[in-house]
Parts: structure tokens; C-alpha cells; sequence
């Protein structure tokens, strides 16, 4: 028995995707309306003044979401900012 067979069992197999937030357009991302589309939006690169317009724009799409939705929103907003 070789010493990897040992632990099979025990050994973790990560798998993850990637994706890439500055891949989609602000229309592309404003489009879908929902919180990953939210959270991927204003967690694009850019500076405090792309910042603010994105999130102006974002504020008639939040409606869309649900309360829960909401507050998780809210959550992480409030890890980033503070």
C-alpha cells in the first residue's frame, strides 16, 4: 500500500470557480437584478466616483430584492464600508 492510499479518505479535494467580477459589463451586471448581480457591480475596480454612480444606479434594482436578499446586502455592505 503506498503512503497516499493511507489517507484517501482523509485528504481534501478543493474544486473551486473562478469568477471574474470585472468580466461583466455594468449593463450586463444591472441587467440580471438580483444580489449577485448587485454584489458583483460594486465589487468592480474603479474609484469613489464609479463607486457612487453604481450605486445610484443600483438603488431602483434593489426593490427586486427579497428581504433576505436585502439584508444580506446590507451585511456585507456594512463590512465593506465600515
Amino acid at each position: 500500500m503506498n503512503a497516499h492510499e493511507l489517507f484517501d479518505d482523509y485528504v481534501l479535494n478543493f474544486s473551486y470557480i473562478l469568477l471574474d467580477v470585472n468580466r461583466y459589463s455594468e449593463e450586463e451586471l444591472l441587467e440580471v437584478s438580483n444580489l449577485i448581480g448587485t454584489v458583483f457591480l460594486l465589487d468592480q475596480n474603479g474609484d469613489e466616483e464609479s463607486l457612487r454612480n453604481r450605486l445610484r444606479k443600483l438603488a431602483s434594482s434593489v426593490r427586486y430584492l427579497s428581504p433576505e436578499e436585502f439584508q444580506l446586502l446590507r451585511s456585507w455592505l456594512m463590512h465593506i464600508f465600515v
